[in-house]
Parts: C-alpha cells; sequence; structure tokens
C-alpha cells in the first residue's frame, strides 16, 4: 500500500506547523494549541492525526 501524495503534503505541513508555533514546556503553546489554531482548520485534520502525523 502506498502513501498518496495528498497525505505526504498534509504531513509535511502539520510538521511545519508544529515546528513554527510548539514551545516544549509552555502550556499555552501545547500540541493541542497547535492543533486547535492552526492544524485543524488549515488541514482539517483530527488531534490524534495530527499526533501522528508530528511523530
Amino acid at each position: 500500500m502506498t502513501v498518496r501524495n495528498s497525505t505526504l503534503v498534509r504531513r509535511s505541513e502539520a510538521r511545519r506547523l508544529a515546528m513554527a508555533h510548539y514551545e516544549p514546556g509552555n502550556q499555552a503553546r501545547s500540541l493541542k494549541y497547535v492543533w486547535r489554531h492552526f492544524a485543524e482548520p488549515q488541514l482539517g485534520i483530527g488531534y490524534r492525526t495530527f499526533l501522528r502525523y508530528i511523530r
């Protein structure tokens, strides 16, 4: 089974958002914050999918 190009684009975009906005140790800039304010509106993916993409 191959990974589609659209999935690869969403994964790279999710990683870019996490690297740009996530701050370890800062609860105000947690992964859930990044997902809620940036990833969900732009990519339309769920929280578990977001976590799977950035790992």
